[in-house]
C-alpha cells in the first residue's frame, strides 16, 4: 500500500496550511526580428510586428521574445503552469510548426522601427539585435542568426491571421521555472518556423509595440508558494533480534512531483513483516512500551485506527530486515502542508518485548 493514496484522506484530519495557486500575465519584456541578412544591416527592434518563418522571396526571419519573470513571480515559487501567447497578425502561408527555442545569449530589442507592414525590416540602429549582432554595431551572436538550444521546447501549428495561438508543454514550464530560479541566465526564447522547402511559411505577430494592448503577446503563469518539504525525525527505535534499532528513514523528500520519494524500514526483523502507524503529529512525551517508546500523538493515531486508515500494511521485510516503500508524490498542489507522523511496529520473537518500534517520522509535503 502507498502512503500517498492515503494523503488526500489525511488532510481532512492534519493541521495544514495549504497553499493557493497563483496565476499572473507576464508581460513581454522585449522583442524583435532577425532578419537573415548576412551584412547584419536589416532590424525590427522597436516596430507592431515580429516574425518567424521564410518569406515568400525565400529569406529566413527568426523572432527573439523576452520576459522578465522574476519581477512578476516571487522567488522560491513552484511554477506548476505557463503559456506563451502570440497574436498572428498576418499570413499568406497555410498551417506551419513555429518553435519554442531557448536563448543562451542576451541580446538588445533596438530603436530601429520599419514603416507599413514591416516585412522587409529597416537598416539597424546603434542597439539594435540582427541576424549577427546582439548589440549592434561591437557584440555579436556567437552563431549567426542567434545563439539557442538545439531542442524545442513548444510547437504550436499557426494557420490563418487574427488568432491568438498558445504555446505550452513541460519544457515551457521548466524554461520558466529556470528563468525564476536563474533570472542572469534569461534570455527568453527564438521564435522559428520551417527554414527549409517550403518558401512562403513566415507569419507576422503582433509585438509588444502594438498600440492594441489585448493583441501584445504574453506568458501566464500559475505558480505555488507555501511550505517546504521536509522529514524530521523524533527518537530512536528500539533493539530487537538484529542487533540494531529498527528505524525509518526516507529517500528524498516529499516535494510535489518526486516520484522517487520512499520510506525505508531498517534493521527489522530477517523476513518478518511490518506494520506502519500514522498520526497527525509526534507526542510531546513519548510514551514507553517496555524498552521502547511510542513516539505517535495517541489521540490522532487512536483516530487513524478507528478509521480504518492505519495501519498499514503487514509489510514484508527482506532478509536482513529492509524494506523501501515506494511513496509517488503527485504534482497536486492541494498536498502542500500535509503534515503526518509515522512510526513501524514489528513482532519479534527475539525481542525483550516480544516486538520491536522503531522512531518517529514527521513528514510534510511540501515544494
Amino acid at each position: 500500500m502507498k502512503i500517498l493514496s492515503l494523503a488526500c484522506a489525511l488532510a481532512s484530519v492534519c493541521v495544514c496550511t495549504l497553499a493557493g495557486q497563483t496565476t499572473v500575465t507576464v508581460p513581454v519584456l522585449k522583442d524583435a526580428t532577425l532578419h537573415d541578412d548576412l551584412n547584419g544591416a536589416i532590424a525590427n527592434g522597436s516596430g507592431q510586428y515580429f516574425f518567424a518563418g521564410k518569406t515568400n522571396g525565400g529569406v529566413i526571419r527568426r523572432a527573439v521574445i523576452a520576459f522578465d519573470v522574476a519581477t512578476v513571480v516571487p522567488a522560491g515559487a513552484t511554477i506548476t503552469a505557463a503559456t506563451f501567447s502570440a497574436r498572428c497578425s498576418k499570413t499568406t502561408a497555410g498551417p506551419v510548426n513555429m518553435s519554442l527555442q531557448v536563448l543562451t545569449s542576451d541580446w538588445n530589442e533596438g530603436p530601429s522601427n520599419p514603416f507599413g507592414n514591416e516585412g522587409g525590416g529597416t537598416l539597424a540602429m546603434v542597439g539594435d539585435t540582427t541576424w549577427l549582432h546582439t548589440n549592434n554595431p561591437g557584440m555579436f551572436w556567437a552563431v549567426a542568426g542567434g545563439d539557442f538550444v538545439a531542442g524545442s521546447s513548444a510547437t504550436t501549428s499557426v494557420g490563418g491571421a487574427g488568432i491568438v495561438y498558445t504555446w505550452t508543454s513541460p519544457g515551457v514550464i521548466a524554461d520558466v521555472q529556470s528563468w525564476l530560479d536563474l533570472p542572469a541566465l534569461n534570455f527568453g526564447w527564438l521564435m522559428k518556423g520551417p527554414e527549409t522547402a517550403p518558401l512562403g511559411t513566415a507569419k507576422r505577430f503582433d509585438s509588444v509595440q502594438s498600440p492594441f494592448a489585448a493583441n501584445r503577446p504574453s506568458l501566464q503563469i500559475t505558480y505555488l508558494t507555501g511550505t517546504p518539504a521536509s522529514v524530521s525525525v523524533t527518537g530512536t527505535g528500539c533493539v530487537g533480534s538484529s542487533g540494531a534499532a529498527l528505524t525509518l528513514g526516507t529517500v528524498g523528500l516529499p516535494m510535489l512531483g518526486n516520484a522517487a520519494f520512499a520510506i525505508t524500514f531498517a534493521n527489522g526483523p530477517a523476513n518478518g513483516l511490518a506494520d506502519l502507524y500514522l498520526a497527525t503529529s509526534t507526542a510531546a512525551v513519548p510514551f514507553p512500551i517496555g524498552p521502547c517508546n511510542i513516539y505517535l500523538d495517541l489521540v490522532s493515531a487512536s483516530a487513524f485506527l478507528v478509521s480504518g486508515i492505519s495501519p498499514i500494511g503487514p509489510l514484508p521485510l527482506n532478509g536482513v530486515g529492509a524494506l523501501a516503500l515506494g511513496v509517488p508524490v503527485a504534482n497536486d498542489p492541494s498536498l502542500v502542508g500535509v503534515v503526518f507522523a509515522i512510526q513501524a511496529l514489528s513482532l519479534d520473537a527475539g525481542a525483550p518485548a516480544g516486538l520491536v518500534l522503531s522512531n518517529g517520522l514527521t513528514v510534510t509535503f511540501g515544494i
